[in-house]
């Protein structure tokens, strides 16, 4: 303590307390207790070349302590006029004003700049208009101050009315923390008609006052240590994890532009979700979800608008535009299999979609960014999860062996959910709102997906997370087939080692994946090897059965059929298409199972497939 005392003994005899590298220190006040609210960007905008002083319209509350009116004023945006009858306006509600000053311009025409630090010394009007005077505005200010006091001469109050005055006092160099070497000094006053002198010889007495930024965006921004993200982003269901994540990124000054969801609140729908309710009757009212979420985020200063739609028909049909135009991403947290499907639909024309839900009884948190122009897709991405999570025997076990359980909602009525406590929910959608606000601050991942999924224990204390980053899928349409085919690259690797190691004849195996009705395409994340009864030659394949059935009831069982057998695949010698064999085996194959079958086939010159389905009758 000594040292830095001698430190600033000798800083502060060479006039060096003030560094322009790290700015000017605001003016210290102590024992301050009235707050004044205003936007200090707004504040700093009405200065102009010119000294002036500008009136405002504030809302005011005041607080009584210990025989003490603490004054809280709000100042708003709108330019007041000091009219005959303000005095009246002042005595309906909670109706304030607040004056802003600021000075202008040197005879030289350099800008009027306080450079002297001062210690804070007003107490009454007398020493304000000297602090005026030292700020470069006393004679703006004082002109206003003698409009009002000549509009209330006479009049006496019921109450006293607290009025601000903000000095915006420009500075040899930025203010600390701000960008801006304008500072804003506010004080506050109170008018009751017994004592309305509002001279510059005045003993009225003028109280120091702390300026308080309002709830905005940029602040927000500033108090997470959060950056200002270029384009928009939409929100798809605005249930459980919806609102947490938007709730988060709003608190950190992104917002969603847009939110979307069709279902109302329901009572049980408070156990876990990001709104608070107003009273035990919030559910019976049934307002929407995407309504009372708009509400809720637009009082953080937020500019968002409600969508009460389902999402999927937004998104293939509806009239009204499906996104804002400078929408960057859509956040797809409904948890729903078809909106996933819908979001993996060539040509819906929508930004890049994040997929955000809960697997495994909520002990799972998934989330997943698609490349761009779909690929990979929210589809090609869940299967590969899939695939991840077979691997990964505390994932396999948590995700494939959770069944969701009726929980019952009122007399008569339940829901298929799993259980579960907002801390443990909130546990995991935080490390999710996390990551979408990176990549909305540093942009998605360039040129691939991204999966990243996270567990936490039974006891709910600590998480393990795994981050895959999923390469573009290559994508067969073939123009005599229907449907489309989609290969990662993890198994085009495979199929070309495969083939490499048996120069001079065909080999092939199983594809395993998912197939999608919506899109009607085949997504292919892993294989099966051909079993050992296999019979490769020069001119054909033959898949054999050793072990086959055990190995596709095995996959069955550990992925609770989330994954399982698409089809075959072998090569050819030469670049031909499927040949008669190929495609009395697709037809035969077709019978066994209740969706198409796929038959992939690697040539020197590229992928062909064939499908084939059979319409059961009864």
């Amino acid at each position: 303590m000594i040292d830095q005392l001698a430190v600033w003994l000798e800083k502060a005899a060479l006039v060096q307390l003030i560094d322009p590298q790290q700015g000017w220190e605001p003016v210290r006040r102590d024992g301050i207790d009235d707050l004044v609210v205003a936007d200090a960007v707004k504040l700093r905008g009405l200065v102009s070349r010119e000294s002036g002083c500008t009136a405002l319209a504030s809302r005011r509350a005041t607080e009584k302590r210990r025989d003490i009116r603490l004054h809280c004023i709000a100042v708003g945006d709108e330019k007041a006029v000091i009219k005959a009858e303000i005095a009246h306006q002042l005595t309906i509600g909670n109706t304030g004003l607040a004056f802003v000053a600021w000075s202008g311009k040197q005879p030289t025409g350099a800008p009027f700049v306080a450079g002297r630090y001062s210690p804070e010394s007003v107490s009454d009007f007398k020493t304000l208009f000297a602090r005026a005077q030292e700020l470069g505005c006393a004679e703006m200010l004082f002109s206003k101050l003698h409009l009002l006091s000549l509009r209330i001469v006479g009049i006496r109050f019921r109450f006293p009315i607290p009025i601000a005055v903000i000095i915006i006092a420009r500075r040899p160099c930025n203010v600390i923390g701000v960008d801006s070497p304008l500072e804003v000094i506010p004080y506050v006053f109170e008018i009751d008609g017994t004592e309305n002198d509002l001279s510059r010889s005045s003993a009225k007495p003028v109280r120091l006052a702390s300026h308080r930024s309002p709830i905005s965006p940029d602040l927000l921004r500033f108090a997470s240590a959060s950056r200002r993200c270029s384009g928009g982003w939409s929100l798809l269901g605005c249930g459980s994890v919806g609102s947490k994540i938007a709730v988060h990124l709003t608190r950190a000054g992104d917002a969603p532009m847009r939110v979307i969801d069709r279902a109302a609140m329901s009572p049980h729908n408070f156990a876990r979700h990001g709104l608070l309710p107003t009273s035990v009757f919030d559910g019976a009212l049934l307002m929407s979800k995407a309504d009372r979420l708009q509400e809720a985020l637009n009082s953080f200063g937020s500019e968002v608008t409600a969508e009460v739609a389902d999402a999927s028909r937004l998104i293939i049909g509806g009239g009204a535009p499906k996104f804002a135009d400078d929408s960057t991403l859509l956040v797809n947290a409904t948890g729903s299999l078809t909106i996933r499907e819908v979001l993996s639909s060539p040509d819906v024309g929508k930004p890049r979609a994040v997929e955000a839900c809960l697997m495994g009884g909520g002990r799972i948190a998934y989330l997943a960014a698609e490349g761009p122009v779909e690929n990979p897709s929210s589809v090609d991405l869940v299967t590969e999860a899939y695939r991840l999570f077979r691997s990964d025997p505390e994932f396999r076990d948590v995700v494939f062996q959770s069944a969701p359980i009726e929980v019952p909602i009122g007399e008569g009525c339940s829901s298929l959910t799993f259980p579960m406590s907002d801390a443990r929910l909130s546990a995991l959608t935080a490390p999710m709102a996390e990551q979408i606000s990176k990549w909305r601050e540093s942009s998605l991942p360039e040129e691939r997906g991204e999966i990243l999924v996270g567990v936490t224990p039974a006891d709910g204390l600590g998480q393990r997370w795994l981050t895959q980053a999923v390469r573009p899928f290559t994508i067969l349409k073939q123009a005599d087939q229907s449907s489309s085919v989609r290969i990662s690259v993890g198994v085009q690797a495979r199929i070309e080692a495969e083939v490499a190691s048996k120069p001079g004849v065909e080999t092939g195996g199983v594809l395993i994946g998912r197939w999608s009705e919506v899109t009607n395409a085949f997504h292919v994340v892993d294989l099966l090897p051909a079993p050992p009864d296999s019979v490769f030659t020069t001119n054909e394949f033959r898949l054999g059965i050793v072990g086959l059935k055990e190995a596709l009831e095995a996959l069955h069982s550990e992925t609770g059929g989330a994954l399982y057998a698409l089809g075959t695949w072998h090569n050819h010698l030469v670049s031909s298409g499927p040949s008669s064999i190929d495609m009395r085996t697709a037809a035969l194959l077709a019978v066994r199972q209740f969706f198409p079958v796929l038959l992939l086939i690697q040539t020197p010159g590229g992928y062909r497939y064939l499908t084939a389905e059979v319409i059961f009758k009864s």
